[in-house]
């Protein structure tokens, strides 16, 4: 049977103090022996059975270290790293966010991160994209297409035969097609074709239209054309 008698105490300015407790083996799994018959709370904890967390102002052993960002931001019970409330950052939490009802700021930083659809220094400009083709460049509000759309708002669909196309609209063909609208298929066997003139380009060892022959005795390389 253990038997255990512990004092604790808090008044109106958060003061604590460690359990005192006597009796065999008497530290508790939440607490620390810092000395025979002397207990202390895993640090970010206080009182009777050290389970109560330090308030937001405080960190720590017993919680007695003061939070450095308290009140713009909470102090981590162990560690004692701030973290910032909203609209604020610093090392202490002591700088105001500019960002606008559209953005957040890094909290080391004070850099506006913008919310979708803004964008600017401060995230109070609106982008003028479809929000559902693209997204908004951040720094100068341009429009970044997603596959299959282009043009200025990102508002025109892809003319390439299900393949990609660039910010004006210029078609990337796929692997195997080619020509205007990569409407053309490819049918290189041994080789891959040209995306603009379908010209099959073989894979060393292979020649012909349709890079269908070997090389001949004494040939090698791409389209046998070393030797």
């Amino acid at each position: 049977h253990i038997t255990t008698k512990c004092c604790l105490f808090c008044n109106d300015a958060f003061s604590f103090t460690p359990a005192i407790c006597e009796g065999a083996d008497a530290c508790k799994a939440d607490e620390i022996c810092i000395r025979p018959g002397v207990c202390r709370c895993k640090p970010g904890f206080f009182g009777a059975d050290c389970n109560s967390p330090c308030p937001d102002q405080y960190w720590g052993s017993d919680c007695k270290q003061r939070c450095s960002c308290y009140p713009f931001g909470k102090c981590d019970g162990v560690t004692g790293k701030c973290t910032c409330n909203p609209k604020r950052w610093g090392p202490y939490c002591q700088n105001i966010c500019h960002c606008g009802q559209h953005g957040t700021c890094d909290q080391f930083t004070g850099l506006c991160k913008c919310d979708p659809g803004w964008w600017a220094q401060h995230c109070n400009k609106q982008c003028l994209c479809n929000l559902e083709n693209s997204f908004c460049n951040q720094t100068n509000g341009q429009c970044i297409c997603n596959i299959g759309w282009w043009g200025s708002r990102c508002s025109i669909t892809c003319a390439c035969n299900g393949s990609p196309c660039l910010q004006n609209g210029s078609c990337m063909c796929r692997e195997g097609w080619y020509g205007q609208g990569c409407k053309h298929q490819c049918n290189c066997i041994n080789g891959k074709c040209n995306s603009k003139t379908g010209k099959c380009e073989c894979y060393p060892g292979y020649r012909g239209i349709r890079c269908t022959d070997l090389c001949p005795s004494g040939y090698y390389g791409p389209n046998c054309e070393k030797r």
